[in-house]
């Protein structure tokens, strides 16, 4: 166990990642913070990139919604314009199959750049609120 260092006395600190706490209580801890943030939000949004950290947290939020009867809050997808298609094959099964009402922010602007064309001043964020990508 690591040593907390206060200004009066040395206090153990319990680090969980290092310090053995089971997967199981984890996974408890992970749905608290879950309950926390529904309950202290009013329009909660899970952010997602489809990676496997933010598909835990996902997982996490859902298996938590179910818990206390309430509905999933919605996903936000950031598209920067390249992403793989198995990314959005991923997008698009997983959004279906949990039945997610999905958010897909774009920006213009960095879409032109990744293409190899300068964006112009006055291009902004879109938002799409869809079960599928847009073309």
């Amino acid at each position: 166990m690591s040593t907390l260092k206060t200004e009066q006395t040395a206090v153990p600190a319990f680090v969980p990642a290092r310090d053995g706490l089971s997967l199981e209580a984890k996974g408890r801890i992970a749905s608290i913070v879950v309950e926390d943030a529904l309950n202290q939000f009013e329009r909660p949004v899970v952010m997602w990139t489809a990676g496997k950290d933010s598909t835990l947290t996902l997982a996490f939020v859902r298996s938590t919604c179910d818990e206390l009867g309430l509905p999933y809050p919605p996903i936000l997808f950031i598209d920067h314009g390249t992403h793989f298609d198995e990314t959005w094959k991923l997008f698009d099964q997983v959004v279906a199959e949990w039945k997610l009402q999905s958010i897909v922010a774009r920006n213009e602007g960095a879409r032109g750049t990744a293409s190899g064309r300068s964006p112009s001043p006055s291009e902004t964020w879109s938002r799409t609120i869809s079960s599928r990508r847009s073309p």
